[in-house]
């Protein structure tokens, strides 16, 4: 296969047709591009073309024409760009802009008009200056249109406003890829694809790190799940263990409530900087990692540099990947990338680090192995080419898939007879409405599922559940969902299965931690869906999933989280009032603690929650208004510690209070 001797890499062609996926056709788009170029030139030769010939058309296309003043097309996209873009000035000259409001603007017609001639001049004039089309508005419309979505989405702060927002974003990037304003068929360096993808991955752990780290700063970050994390490391780095006393209220490992060691991967990085902090941030960066695997596939499937970027973005800008940081640390932050990964090598054949993976992914959590099995499974299933190679690649893929999905299995039995012997069983009461028993075994569920499915739609198609359905699948633009192959629809059991199957709500939000699993999967069914689309076709697609999910984004996620970026003075000031308190507590010393409080001092052998039956030497109160109720006592908690004769060691009013335990 010949390459590009400047950049070492495979020319653009039919990759996986090698091996039997048939998956892309840029092969045959280039063989198409090289014959119109052909065509173009040998109609230049002809000093007789008319207006409308190629020659003609070619001279358009290399903008040696003169700017067509009557050009309605580009008339249009200047115009709707220049208003786009006043509108998007108007917002941003606003502080908290009401554009539910009615009346918002009422007053500044004038402002608007204005704004939109001052951009449709500015923009007419490099025209009439060049003398020629410079082809300026397309770059205004889709600049525009994506400023004043995602800034209207940032402000409406409601899913349905930014659904609609999204759908006209989409619709704008399909209109300017198929009416041929982007083709992207000129491919950037790879090392400027690297950098803009980096830069990209960079930001987002900057935004997740600094929204998660100023979460618990603010003493916001409450006991579940956060401050148990904490606690748990703290032990870790101690003795190795995971053990915590403040999950269950004693002394207990954490592996017997969830059997997660793949939490010892950030354990090094908390040794060396042993903070909450380092655990938020780690999670930032854990996830960000997903878009090597990301790009990985995407090159895999034939969608070249310029998609393959865009598969990046949109994994960086998928809301439910940032929103489910916002509850803080959990382990799943490693099943994207994990899967991710184990995606990528068993689709280029390489068995050892594929398992390697997959174990690995299967570390992350008891239920973890199901989506292994499923992967597995799908290996098996998916349909390949007929040719000697690709009968070899089925060989081996079947063969990985097999041992793979067996493997899981078997963990999966393994993991669940240890934690049903030794913890507190695998949680399958989240799927009781699908069990006729009273024993929340898995065995029922599925006995269940199997003589009445119709159960399984009447649980996915409720009202509460279509919000979540809107926020995770419209930034794909419902792809995943659109196969001509039955064996890809076991892609989207994950989602099913864990995210819209569970009536336990916090399973179908993108504010907590279960959809990275699932999204990894609905990930690759998109890329491989759009992998057999032609070229302009697949170009169209990943432009307007870019523009859905960056508006889903801002009207989800940086929406209704941004606010832990500008927390106000007066809060630092609390904070601040309540460290004071904090520092009072002896290190080491057992704590019984407000929830809100229990991270910034769970680096100890023994915390425990406020409402405790162990016995503690002292107990910290939280004394803002709304969180001094946890005794659900007739009194608050200063008074409940006060009236039972603790000692009153340190208080801030409106802020924290520490008591110390009385003498016996």
């Amino acid at each position: 296969m010949a390459g590009d001797p400047k950049t070492n890499e495979p020319a653009e062609v039919d990759v996986t047709a090698a091996d039997g996926l048939h998956l892309p056709h840029s092969a045959l788009d280039d063989l198409k591009a090289a014959d119109a170029v052909h065509s173009l030139r040998s109609a230049s030769d002809d000093p007789k073309a008319a207006d409308g010939s190629p020659a003609v058309l070619q001279e358009k296309q290399a903008g040696t024409r003169r700017f067509p003043l009557t050009s309605a097309a580009h008339i249009l996209m200047r115009l709707f760009g220049s208003w786009f873009l006043a509108e998007a000035i108007l917002l941003l000259s606003h502080v908290e802009p009401q554009i539910a409001d009615k009346a918002y603007l009422s007053g500044e017609s004038l402002r608007l008009v204005l704004w939109i001639c001052v951009s449709f001049l500015l923009f007419t004039l490099p025209h009439l200056l060049a003398g020629r089309d410079l082809r300026l508005d397309r770059f205004l419309l889709a600049g525009a249109t994506l400023l004043y979505g995602c800034l209207v989405c940032r402000h409406a702060a409601d899913t349905w406003t930014a659904a609609a927002v999204a759908l006209v974003g989409a619709f704008v990037a399909f209109f300017l890829v198929r009416s041929g304003e982007f083709t992207f068929r000129d491919e950037p360096p790879r090392a400027l694809i690297g950098a803009a993808v980096f830069v990209f991955a960079l930001l987002f752990a900057l935004f997740v790190g600094a929204v998660t780290v100023n979460r618990y700063l603010s003493y916001s970050a409450p006991k579940f799940d956060f401050g148990l994390f904490v606690n748990m490391f703290h032990n870790m780095a101690k003795t190795g263990l995971p053990n915590i006393t403040s999950e269950r209220d004693g002394l207990l490992s954490h592996f017997a409530v969830h059997f997660s060691p793949i939490y010892y991967v950030l354990l090094p990085f908390y040794m060396l900087f042993p903070s909450p902090v380092t655990l938020q941030i780690g999670q930032a960066v854990v996830l960000a990692i997903g878009v090597i695997p990301a790009y990985r596939i995407a090159r895999r499937a034939g969608l070249g540099r310029w998609g393959s970027g865009a598969v990046c973005l949109i994994y960086l800008l998928y809301p439910a990947l940032s929103g489910g940081c916002m509850y803080d640390l959990h382990e799943n932050c490693f099943l994207a990338p994990l899967v991710l990964w184990t995606f990528d090598y068993a689709l280029r054949g390489k068995p050892i680090p594929a398992f390697v993976f997959a174990l690995l992914t299967m570390l992350v959590k008891e239920d973890a192995p199901v989506y292994i099995l499923l992967l597995g499974l799908w290996l098996c299933l998916e349909p390949f080419g007929k040719d000697a190679g690709a009968r070899r690649q089925k060989r081996n893929r079947v063969l990985l898939g097999l041992f793979l999905s067996l493997f899981a299995l078997l963990y999966f039995l393994v993991v669940t007879y240890f934690m049903n012997r030794n913890g507190e069983g695998i949680m399958a009461w989240r799927y009781r409405e699908y069990s006729d028993s009273d024993s929340d075994s898995l065995v029922g569920v599925i006995v269940t599922v199997l003589r009445n499915p119709a159960i399984v739609l009447a649980n996915i198609f409720q009202t509460k559940k279509l919000e979540y359905l809107v926020q995770t699948l419209l930034p794909l633009l419902f792809l995943p969902l659109i196969t001509a192959k039955p064996a890809r629809l076991i892609l989207l059991f994950p989602y099913i299965l864990i995210n819209l199957m569970p009536s336990y709500q916090y399973q179908h939000s993108i504010y907590f931690q279960y959809s990275f699993g699932s999204f990894a999967f609905l990930l690759t069914a998109l890329i491989l869906g759009v992998a057999e689309r032609t070229r302009e076709q697949r170009t169209a697609a990943l432009f307007a999933a870019v523009y859905a999910s960056a508006m889903l984004f801002f009207g989800t996620t940086f929406a209704t989280r941004s606010y832990y970026l500008d927390i106000p003075d007066v809060i630092w000031a609390r904070c601040s009032r309540i460290e004071a308190v904090v520092s009072q507590l002896p290190e080491g010393a057992s704590v019984r603690s407000a929830t809100l409080l229990l991270a910034h001092v769970a680096d100890r052998a023994e915390v425990y929650p406020l409402v405790t039956k162990n016995d503690a030497e002292y107990a910290l109160v939280d004394l803002r208004n709304g969180f001094d109720r946890e005794m659900k006592a007739a009194v608050n908690d200063y008074d409940y510690f006060r009236n039972r004769g603790w000692e009153l060691v340190c208080v801030e009013p409106n802020a924290a209070a520490l008591f110390r335990a009385p003498a016996d």
